[in-house]
């Protein structure tokens, strides 16, 4: 003879509502994280690149977030320069095409120094990566420290078994 039991557990509302907020928040909190420890390694020698490094989060949403697709979870740490994306991978040889740079609709290139001096190539190297997204990504987003916002969202309690 034998006996089974079953209970249903269903999670309170308001308890969820306090987790995905707590969630949300924690989230936030990393987001704003990788963006300072980005704008700390953006290359900058007038700085416009670093001052439009932003994040989106659920609490924090922007124009870039929504055009992105963020969902209910998740964050974007980006670069509004333009440049941004060429900063962290490269360009020309030192870029993913692995090619130097040409002109499309001239024979030559063209561009002024910032001591003023106009330069003519007919090509360029590129500029080597100087990867400032990912390094802080990699630094800032991790699971450990994920917890450890959510845990202070949540009032303290504790993420751990005892």
């Amino acid at each position: 003879m034998s006996a089974s039991v079953k209970v249903k557990i269903n999670v309170n509302p308001q308890a969820k509502a306090l987790i995905q907020n707590a969630a949300n928040k924690g989230l936030n909190d990393r987001a704003i994280a990788v963006q300072r420890e980005a704008r700390r390694k953006s290359p900058a020698v007038k700085g416009h690149n670093r001052r439009s490094i932003d994040m989106a989060s659920p609490i924090h949403p922007t124009e870039e977030g929504r055009e992105l697709g963020l969902k209910d979870g998740q964050a974007a740490a980006y670069s509004t320069s333009g440049y941004g994306g060429y900063l962290e991978i490269g360009t020309g040889i030192y870029g993913p095409h692995k090619q130097p740079i040409r002109p499309v609709k001239a024979r030559v290139l063209s561009w002024v120094q910032a001591d003023g001096t106009r330069v003519f190539a007919r090509e360029v190297k590129g500029r080597p990566a100087t990867p400032y997204l990912h390094p802080a990504q990699n630094k800032e987003f991790t699971p450990e420290k994920l917890a450890k916002d959510i845990s202070k969202h949540m009032g303290g309690m504790s993420h751990g078994t005892s």
